[in-house]
């Protein structure tokens, strides 16, 4: 896969695209993902686990620029909020959380299942759990 000439100029772009990219070549099954109805990427931005509606939409206007920034790249991918987490996994290689500041004891059990499962989990929040 080529990069487009932006994401080599911003390393933050291209770790992302490449830490995505990395994933989804692991099982050695190239273009596998793209036959799938769902897409092997999702970005999951906070709802439940935030306090104010502002956080709310800070959150989905950050993932809204991590979906472009993976489709300017090549993968595909949706996007989803927390509130349905194990429903946003399911059948997902690769999940960014994006900014998901408290998440619940149970989506961090959904989150260690899917990493257990073999996913990969990108995780970019203001604090640490």
């Amino acid at each position: 896969m080529i990069l487009p000439r932006c994401f080599l100029s911003i390393p933050f772009l291209s770790l992302l695209v490449t830490l995505a990219v990395a994933a989804l070549r692991a099982d050695g099954a190239p273009g596998a993902a793209a036959r799938k109805s769902t897409a092997p990427v999702v970005v999951i931005h906070g709802q439940r686990s935030l306090g104010s509606e502002g956080d709310r939409r800070f959150a989905l206007s950050l993932s809204r620029h991590a979906v472009r920034w993976f489709r300017e790249g090549g993968l595909e991918v949706d996007i989803a909020g927390d509130e349905q987490l194990a429903t946003a996994l399911r059948g997902r290689q690769v999940a960014m959380l994006n900014h998901c500041d408290r998440p619940p004891a149970g989506q961090l059990r959904e989150l260690k299942a899917f990493v257990a499962r073999g996913g990969t989990l990108i995780v970019f929040a203001r604090r640490t759990w």
